[in-house]
């Protein structure tokens, strides 16, 4: 009911999203809702990024890069524009578009050179498509090896524990 009171209000509408994302509630309905209604009333890139991560939790990759690219070049907030790039990266990542997925990735680092989430990503695919890379047993084991590097690189820059865990747990696997 109160979002019906309120769906005009973009004021409104932005802390609801805002709120309902530093909570985690991401994944329920009102989220997505709230962001597009939002998007409609103020196209903007902040506005722009919240539409872009409803449509990559709801699995639509496409829709999402396409939120997310105008998000990531019209923020103004380097550390915001970063969070835009990483989830920009992993949209192109889940569309198998590795290239532009590794670009956002250091699109990213370029603006958060302490965001081991990056690097772990970029690391992921490395050791993902390890196998396709060389003509033998051992060249197709240079993208592990590359893999255990970005893994090793975001465990020595990231300030967070959980980080932290994921890539040693990673590096050491």
């Amino acid at each position: 009911p109160k979002f019906d009171e309120n769906k005009e209000d973009v004021e409104w509408l932005a802390k609801l999203v805002g709120l309902m994302y530093k909570k985690g509630c991401t994944e329920d309905p009102l989220y997505f809702t709230a962001s597009e209604a939002r998007y409609e009333l103020d196209p903007s890139p902040a506005a722009a990024f919240d539409l872009g991560k409803a449509f990559y939790k709801a699995e639509n990759y496409s829709d999402a890069i396409n939120y997310l690219k105008i998000a990531a070049e019209g923020l103004e907030d380097d550390l915001e524009r970063a969070d835009a790039y990483l989830v920009l990266a992993n949209s192109y990542k889940n569309t198998s578009q590795f290239s532009n997925a590794r670009t956002a990735a250091l699109s990213c680092i370029g603006l958060d050179a302490k965001n081991g989430k990056a690097y772990i990503l970029i690391g992921d695919m490395y050791a993902a498509t390890a196998g396709s890379c060389g003509d033998n047993e051992v060249t197709q084991r240079a993208g592990y090896w590359a893999a255990a590097d970005k893994y090793a690189k975001a465990k020595s820059v990231s300030e967070d524990e959980k980080v932290i865990d994921i890539a040693t747990q990673k590096y050491n696997g």
